[in-house]
């Protein structure tokens, strides 16, 4: 039996040149010759692929990533301050330590996300999947989680101060070291998961 063989698309020339960008970027990180930090403030990065590279430390302030694909990439420390992520996948990827503050991540999906000592202060991830992942020491103050989905979320220390909850989805979580001040969990869901005594 014959198989019928598929060419690969070719990258456009935008993809091809963000990966020549992210490689400057690696190294630059590696100390190697002709690296750049990458800095892409203000760029339009919608639809772009960046899975599988390592953008430490990479500079994405007020960034179009709507629908862009970030899965298994290592976003330690990385900034994305203001930037839209609506529907972007950062799923298995490292993101401790990296700025989120005012972003927008309606819709994203961060299953099996490391966010440890991440900031996400005032960010919306309305409509979120959180699954598997570590949310240690992360700072979700003022987020707005509203239809969002938690699962097996580990939120140790984590800062959930003004955090809105409203019609929000928990299984198997624990927020028993949470701290929950303020926080409005109107019409939320929840299976086998534990909640912190600063709850409210």
């Amino acid at each position: 039996m014959s198989v019928e063989f598929i060419p690969r698309k070719p990258l456009s020339k935008e993809q091809t040149r963000l990966n020549t960008l992210i490689t400057k970027h690696e190294n630059w990180l590696a100390g190697r010759k002709g690296g750049k930090r990458l800095d892409l403030t203000g760029k339009d990065l919608s639809d772009m692929v960046f899975s599988h590279r390592n953008l430490s430390g990479a500079i994405f302030v007020r960034a179009n990533l709507c629908d862009a694909k970030l899965a298994d990439t290592n976003l330690r420390d990385a900034d994305f301050t203001g930037a839209n992520l609506t529907r972007a996948d950062l799923g298995g990827s490292i993101a401790n330590g990296a700025l989120f503050v005012k972003a927008n991540l309606t819709n994203a999906r961060l299953v099996q996300t490391k966010l440890r000592d991440a900031n996400l202060t005032e960010a919306s991830l309305i409509g979120a999947q959180i699954g598997h992942s570590d949310a240690t020491d992360t700072n979700f103050c003022g987020v707005n989680f509203s239809g969002a989905h938690f699962s097996c979320v580990h939120c140790t220390r984590t800062n959930f101060r003004g955090a809105t909850f409203v019609s929000t989805q928990f299984s198997f979580c624990d927020f028993r070291s949470a701290d929950l001040t303020n926080t409005d969990f109107t019409d939320s869901t929840y299976i086998a998961s534990s909640f912190s005594k600063t709850w409210r």
